[in-house]
């Protein structure tokens, strides 16, 4: 893989031309993110943020992490499947993070009723390259998370991005073609669309039953979370989509019955898909866990359930990367040693010997790694200074147990 990149012979004048193409492109084409204001007449969009030519990622890598995903997906499923595992990997979490404590609850007093049943996991395994040294062999694909919960991007990226690289570039003097045919093509919005109507269709009992997609008030990816709904229409017209504010359930009229059919305003629900419920301010109020603890009861497909929630956590990752663990799910020792490859260094910050030492080891070398919380959504992970105050803060006591830590080479390519 050649890593110069393709901007390094260009003049300012054409990069300027390909930037306004591109950004023309993604305006036309519903590349884009809502800008929140304060008007109620007028709504204000701006493009998603993107890279002017497709990052770099060597084509083994690509092809051995896409042929491994659905063995990670099994794997996820296992997990999340697995009562005593989940109880006992994050009750040390639990017991000093309220957030985490109140998702292991829900949890607990679900899984007799619905732990086992059908559940839709959207998952999306993020993954960054390694660069050992110069040579081309050493690059590897390390999987940075899982996520197993209102993992985004798929309405407004994947073939848009394919699309909008293909228009730009093929259109520039330059010769960037080689560059533009090796995009692959990425099925990612048509596949979790698809996704969802099979789930509507595996509940079954009832044609009018709807689908309704937990969302917060204003949320700056409604574009995406929009396309994907179009999608599901295109697919099956018949299907009711219903947009739910999370954040107002506490005021909603949902009801679940005798046989736990699932009511919201009098229509059944079929599918619950969350793009929200995943940080400690998506529940503002305990009746917000009330009605969560409602949901996971109830037969309703969810997407995810809890125990898929949790089993996307950063502890759980962290647990899964110890020697054996992954053997206790998958059963073929090729796919077990296969998925390990892709793990990178983490470390537990456990009160015992070995989280001293990491915790010990982490203060003396912090550009070395990164200090994950048990959260989603982005901008939470703690690196140099602030990994060295908050480990300061909570090193020496069981608070640190809410923490997990991984290398943070700064090698990395993303």
């Amino acid at each position: 893989m050649d890593l110069q990149h393709p901007l390094t012979n260009l003049l300012s004048e054409s990069i300027s031309r390909l930037s306004r193409n591109a950004v023309d492109f993604a305006m036309s084409n519903g590349i884009v993110m809502e800008v929140e204001n304060q008007s109620s007449c007028t709504r204000n969009f701006i493009h998603a943020p993107f890279t002017l030519f497709p990052s770099s990622f060597p084509k083994s890598d690509f092809d051995f992490v896409s042929k491994l995903q659905p063995h990670i997906n099994v794997l996820m499923l296992r997990v999340s499947q697995d009562y005593d595992f989940l109880c006992e990997s994050l009750q040390s979490v639990a017991d000093v993070d309220d957030f985490m404590k109140k998702q292991l609850d829900i949890f607990k007093q679900s899984f007799s009723v619905s732990g086992m049943e059908t559940t839709l996991g959207l998952l999306r395994s993020d993954y960054m390259i390694n660069v050992l040294n110069d040579s081309p062999d050493s690059y590897q694909a390390k999987q940075i998370e899982v996520n197993s919960m209102a993992a985004s991007f798929m309405g407004i990226g994947t073939n848009k991005m394919k699309d909008l690289y293909s228009n730009v570039l093929s259109n520039h003097s330059a010769n960037f073609n080689d560059i533009v045919k090796r995009v692959p093509i990425n099925e990612t919005l048509s596949n979790v669309a698809k996704g969802l109507v099979l789930a509507w269709k595996h509940y079954g009992a009832n044609p009018d039953a709807a689908m309704v997609f937990f969302v917060s008030n204003f949320d700056n990816n409604i574009v995406d979370q929009r396309q994907l709904e179009y999608y599901v229409y295109a697919m099956n017209p018949l299907i009711k989509i219903k947009r739910q504010s999370f954040t107002d359930i506490d005021k909603c009229k949902l009801s679940v019955n005798a046989d736990r059919t699932l009511f919201i305003d009098d229509d059944e629900i079929a599918v619950v898909y969350y793009r929200i419920g995943y940080m400690p301010n998506h529940y503002p109020t305990e009746k917000h866990w009330e009605r969560r603890l409602q949901i996971e009861k109830s037969k309703a497909v969810k997407s995810p359930n809890m125990g898929h929630q949790l089993a996307g956590s950063k502890k759980i990752q962290e647990i899964l990367a110890r020697p054996g663990t992954v053997e206790k799910f998958i059963k073929d020792p090729i796919v077990c040693d296969n998925i390990r490859k892709t793990f990178a260094g983490l470390y537990s910050l456990e009160m015992n010997s070995e989280g001293d030492e990491n915790v010990k080891m982490a203060l003396e070398n912090p550009s070395m790694f990164v200090l994950k919380p048990q959260r989603e959504g982005g901008g939470n992970n703690l690196y140099d200074e602030d990994l060295v105050t908050c480990l300061k803060d909570v090193g020496n006591d069981n608070r640190r147990c809410s923490y997990s830590y991984g290398k943070n080479s700064p090698q990395n390519l993303s």
